[in-house]
């Protein structure tokens, strides 16, 4: 019997870092201000125009840059400061000795890469950029203070906390007992569902740049296996994904298809953390 399908990634066992760091000092709140994602995930709860931290200076961002398949974390490294994807995708993965990865979870804009640990301990998975990204970058040294101060503050972090626990055990249940069709048609919903609530997907269709690979490695299968998924999808008249696109043409017909439910999203537990006064 064949063991687990997934792509070997032997020449990125020791990836290397390309960044580019720029302050934020002159813009500060003018720029969350007329940032897209200023009431969106934790940006409102962390004072980026939210209600109680809003004159509070210490929680100044900072914008850190990093090209396409740059790592923003490596395994093993310990996470000192809060970052929010303000645009860009990137996703969570854990790379094994022989070379072979798994990815773990996609991260798109207004979500939180990391939170940072008090005891400094090394964070157990890696984060590649998806695509070029641009992060709001948040000195952990004030967030203690600053989420017992602010209890809208402690709210959105636990909130977040709970959304991306959630993705994380609906995924381990998808690659254990959902079908290949079905692991596909969940991930491109879920995406979809969290895109769309951040304003940033129509009704029926959404960018998603992953590749296959990519995909694959998400899902638990391979290449070859992803590109015949998606031939069906588009054959049976029900989704067609091509160049970083995904059209969803019949969107009933898939949640069907995978029995999707979105309440484990917590979506509507994210958005009242936020106006928590």
């Amino acid at each position: 019997m064949a063991g687990p399908e997934t792509t070997r990634l032997d020449n990125r066992r020791w990836p290397h870092r390309s960044s580019h760091i720029v302050p934020l000092l002159t813009l500060r709140y003018k720029s969350c201000t007329h940032c897209c994602l200023g009431k969106l995930a934790v940006c409102n709860a962390l004072g980026a125009g939210g209600p109680s931290a809003a004159k509070d200076a210490s929680l100044f961002p900072r914008e850190r840059r990093l090209s396409a398949g740059s790592q923003v974390y490596i395994e093993g490294e310990r996470v000192d400061t809060l970052m929010v994807i303000a645009h860009g995708g990137a996703f969570r993965y854990k790379m094994l000795p022989d070379g072979r990865r798994q990815i773990l979870d996609f991260l798109i804009s207004g979500d939180v890469i990391a939170l940072p640990d008090p005891q400094m301990t090394a964070i157990g998975y890696s984060v590649e950029a998806m695509t070029a990204l641009s992060l709001c970058v948040f000195p952990a040294r004030q967030l203690r203070r600053l989420v017992e101060g602010h209890r809208d503050i402690g709210c959105g972090l636990w909130a977040v906390e709970r959304y991306n626990q959630n993705r994380l055990l609906e995924h381990f249940a998808s690659i254990g007992r959902r079908s290949a069709l079905e692991r596909l048609a969940h991930l491109l919903l879920e995406i979809h569902y969290r895109l769309a609530d951040r304003g940033l997907a129509s009704e029926k269709a959404f960018l998603f740049p992953a590749s296959q690979y990519q995909i694959g490695d998400a899902i638990n299968l391979t290449n070859a296996h992803v590109s015949r998924l998606f031939r069906r999808l588009k054959d049976d008249g029900i989704a067609e994904i091509s160049c970083g696109q995904v059209v969803l043409l019949d969107r009933e017909r898939l949640c069907a298809l995978c029995g999707f439910d979105d309440a484990y999203l917590c979506l509507d537990c994210l958005r009242a953390a936020h106006n928590v006064a």
